[in-house]
């Protein structure tokens, strides 16, 4: 070993000069290194001192902050801990207590460890050692896996996954916003993680986070988690197969009425704090009074005009025009939320309006026009598209004003679901035929606005798009079964979810209660996974649980290879285990 009585002379917080690292030098990634060898005490080594300090060295210069960042010794130590460094490739830790008796310890340095060059360490190190004559030998290993409906993924290297050792406590009282976890790890690049050391015989919380402070503690709101379908039991010396799917961070601010716009006489632009869910944004779940007499304006419709580049606005459409001058309240009722479901607190949330300049001229609705343009080819025979106008619509004379028709000009079904005031779904209730000619047909005239309020005049125009359906053998199936237990499948129904790798194209089937045999058709060529999840809700959504109240997941599980389908070809045997 090398000593440097200058380097022990100075500790944390001590007013020695700092040593610099080398200057200079091409970018370097090379990873820490750690001397196993010269660890101490030694990897599984028995009966240490209660008293003893820590020893690593390292073949690469070493990031000091980082290293603090990375370890992490459990169980936990109170106090502040101290280190010793000689250079920059080999430190002593100076514990602020003595170790229990007869306690295995886990020495852990993250995937945070980084050389000074910001080489980071590819994989966990763990030391393990103990103050008794025994060292817990226990394993539970588990899987983190992505989150569904095509969320965006945290980064692997970023995940830490806690363990809680439930016995001699109320499982109940467990505040993991609060307390720090019995055992730490981070899954492999695979998603891969495991516990060493446990203790056989006792049970265990598990979940996974995002620490994005690094405070080895939950934070609401912050950190984004993953929680396994519920607390394990080591009831022999290994446990396998724990699936932890990561969630999208939790948001659990409240939106908030911020300020308004009056566009025109008619229409009223309000501002929330964030971006509002669409389907919550509903002419009911607003009103406004005149704040004299209070007589309430009647609200005809409410859409969100640019859904990606003001999120948080909200157009409203009136059915009598605002005086000038006057005063108004308007207020959103607690069935507005967020994407997060987060509701509007409808007892504080309101604004005062008062329109003192205000015009009264406003165009018509404008129509986006048709989907696709005209003798389109290639047009997939399940049939969804969506359309839009400038401004809300009256929605019955739009759909009076839409029809499909197929070659032999026999009208085809047509299925609507508005989105908001503007935006509407139009769909067919069962694939049109392959390799077939359609046409809509579009009457503008018949377009009115809400309430008959007329916004201007709409020209008299017949728009007509005619399309060629794709042909259903140019598609793929994909098949498999879903394997769970029936005690499982009884609390509710399987969804399998299959999605292109490029995030292009997915859908979603929902299978009937108790059946665990899927068959996905229609797949269009290309490369994909495959998801599986219980759900006991009837619109199919996951349900991934929360460490805060807490909630397990429901089980779910993924086919563990990409997939590639091809035209004509069945994709057999994609079976997924849900846990």
């Amino acid at each position: 070993m090398k000593y440097y009585l200058f380097a022990f002379a100075c500790v944390l917080a001590s007013g020695c000069a700092a040593i610099q690292p080398p200057p200079g030098g091409k970018e370097d990634k090379t990873p820490p290194l750690i001397d196993s060898g010269a660890v101490v005490p030694a990897i599984s080594a028995l009966n240490i001192p209660r008293n003893t300090k820590l020893h690593f060295e390292f073949k690469h210069n070493i990031d000091r902050q980082s290293f603090m960042s990375a370890i992490s010794i459990t169980p936990y130590i109170n106090g502040v801990v101290k280190y010793n460094w000689s250079g920059y490739d080999e430190v002593d830790v100076k514990l602020p207590d003595t170790l229990r008796k007869n306690t295995t310890y886990i020495v852990t340095l993250s995937k945070d460890l980084k050389t000074i060059r910001g080489g980071p360490l590819t994989a966990p190190f763990q030391l393990i050692f103990s103050t008794g004559s025994v060292i817990d030998t226990g394993v539970i290993s588990g899987t983190i896996l992505p989150p569904v409906a095509g969320a965006a993924v945290p980064d692997l290297k970023n995940i830490s996954v806690f363990g809680y050792d439930l016995s001699g406590i109320n499982p109940d009282t467990l505040e993991v916003d609060k307390v720090r976890p019995d055992y730490l790890t981070q899954p492999s690049d695979k998603g891969a993680f495991d516990f060493k050391a446990m203790k056989p015989g006792h049970r265990y919380r598990l979940f996974a986070l995002v620490d994005e402070f690094r405070n080895k503690v939950y934070d609401p709101g912050i950190d984004s988690y993953g929680m396994p379908s519920g607390d394990v039991s080591l009831d022999s010396n290994s446990l396998s197969g724990i699936r932890i799917r990561m969630m999208p961070k939790a948001d659990t601010a409240k939106p908030q009425l911020q300020d308004w716009e009056m566009q025109d006489v008619y229409h009223l632009r309000v501002r929330f704090s964030k971006g509002i869910d669409s389907a919550s944004v509903r002419a009911e779940n607003f009103s406004l009074h005149d704040s004299i007499s209070t007589k309430q304006v009647t609200i005809l419709s409410a859409y969100r005009e640019n859904i990606e580049r003001k999120p948080g606005a909200v157009m409203v459409v009136l059915a009598s025009p605002i005086i000038k001058n006057a005063t108004y309240e308007i207020r959103g009722s607690s069935a507005i939320k967020d994407a997060f479901g987060n509701h509007l607190d409808s007892n504080l949330d309101r604004l005062w309006i008062k329109a003192v300049d205000i015009r009264d001229t406003f165009p018509p609705p404008k129509f986006s026009g048709m989907p696709y343009a005209d003798s389109a080819r290639g047009i997939v025979p399940e049939l969804d598209n969506q359309f839009s106008f400038s401004d809300a619509v009256d929605t019955a004379s739009f759909q009076a004003g839409l029809e499909l028709f197929d070659s032999s000009a026999h009208p085809v079904p047509l299925l609507f679901k508005w989105l908001d005031g503007i935006r509407v779904r139009v769909f067919v209730a069962k694939p049109l035929l392959p390799r077939a000619w359609y046409k809509f047909v579009f009457k503008t005239a018949s377009v009115r606005s809400p309430g008959g309020i007329k916004f201007g005049s709409t020209k008299d125009t017949t728009l007509i798009g005619r399309f060629l359906t794709d042909i259903k053998t140019e598609y793929g199936i994909v098949s498999g079964t879903i394997q769970i237990s029936d005690s499982l499948l009884a609390k509710g129904h399987i969804v399998v979810r299959i999605a292109s790798t490029a995030g292009d194209w997915s859908r979603i089937l929902q299978l009937a209660p108790g059946k665990r045999d899927y068959s996905l058709a229609e797949v269009p060529k290309n490369r994909y996974r495959v998801q599986a999840w219980l759900t006991d809700r009837a619109d199919g959504t996951y349900e991934g649980g929360s460490p805060i109240p807490l909630k397990f997941a429901l089980p779910s599980g993924d086919y563990p290879d990409d997939i590639d389908v091809r035209p004509k070809w069945t994709v057999e045997h994609v079976d997924i285990t849900l846990q």
